[in-house]
């Protein structure tokens, strides 16, 4: 009767053993998790103004993260998202509306879950005088060598503006071409030019520009865009 009780104890205390190997593993486990940082923000600035409707939002990099969730809206509330979308590299190129007020957040997001929300930034769109109305650009909008397209802006303010140039880069707007798309400037009422890409254009970043003759100042420019090759 003693071994008995003997050999139940032994049982009992083995399988106390075993759930305690099985809680120290989970918590174990809990603790290897990766806690992520929140994103900082970057660019556009917080309460910046006049921002292109071609616009690229930057961030800081965050350690251990795979991916990275942008929303865009327009109130602070964040309830009616333009843009909530996932992005692996840390920035995104969006075309928005002109003379706007936007709100915008990043998280960071791994196999463990998601970090908090960065800091909520504000800004405005430009409101200015010119307005490139097309191309606006974008990763959903691409041409091909020999294309012909139509670029169209508006003028705002005739007092201001009484011609307008057109000028392109080949790399985000990281430099600018010398050359003018048309080779010339383009006068009030006209506000339209039939373009047709030659082989020079090709490019994975390109971007146009709209702009003042008479000051350069004032501009407007789209997203970047995809040119291709012709086949």
């Amino acid at each position: 009767m003693k071994r008995k009780k003997i050999k139940n104890l032994i049982v009992a205390l083995a399988g106390i053993g075993l759930l305690l190997s099985v809680i120290i593993q989970c918590d174990s486990g809990n603790n290897n998790k990766t806690t992520l940082a929140a994103p900082v923000l970057v660019s556009p600035g917080s309460g910046a103004t006049n921002q292109s409707t071609g616009l690229t939002f930057e961030w800081h990099k965050v350690n251990n993260a795979s991916s990275y969730t942008l929303q865009i809206s327009t109130n602070s509330a964040f309830s009616s998202l333009l843009n909530n979308a996932s992005y692996t590299d840390t920035s995104a190129t969006l075309t928005l509306s002109a003379n706007s007020t936007y709100y915008w957040r990043v998280n960071a997001i791994n196999a463990d879950g998601a970090s908090d929300w960065s800091n909520e930034w504000i800004f405005s769109t430009f409101s200015g005088p010119l307005e490139l109305v097309y191309p606006k650009g974008g990763s959903s909008q691409s041409f091909t060598v020999g294309d012909t397209v139509m670029i169209l802006w508006s003028i705002h303010d005739q007092n201001q503006i009484s011609s307008v140039g057109i000028r392109y880069s080949l790399d985000s707007g990281k430099t600018w071409a010398q050359n003018s798309i048309g080779g010339t400037s383009f006068s009030y009422p006209d506000t339209s030019y039939k373009w047709i890409i030659d082989s020079t254009k090709a490019s994975n970043q390109f971007v146009l520009k709209v702009y003042d003759y008479m000051t350069t100042s004032i501009f407007d420019k789209s997203a970047p865009f995809i040119i291709k090759s012709a086949k």
